[in-house]
């Protein structure tokens, strides 16, 4: 029986680009975005849907999608 290579994407925050306003943690609806010491989003990769409305929103383009493995 082959096991199945599924890619899902996932989200990750620049800490070079991120100013920590927040907005991403409003806006994302899995609840997957905190913020860290020194005003600095973080993605909890458990729980990010990879939906990508983090990135849509970002003015300063800190979130990205990337592809990884199930």
């Amino acid at each position: 029986m082959a096991v199945e290579n599924t890619r899902i994407e996932k989200a990750f925050i620049d800490p070079t680009k991120c100013i920590g306003c927040g907005a991403c943690i409003l806006h994302c609806p899995a609840q997957a975005i905190y913020m860290m010491p020194r005003w600095v989003s973080y993605v909890n990769q458990e729980k990010c849907m990879g939906c990508g409305k983090c990135v849509e929103l970002c003015h300063r383009n800190a979130p990205s999608l990337y592809q990884t493995n199930k």
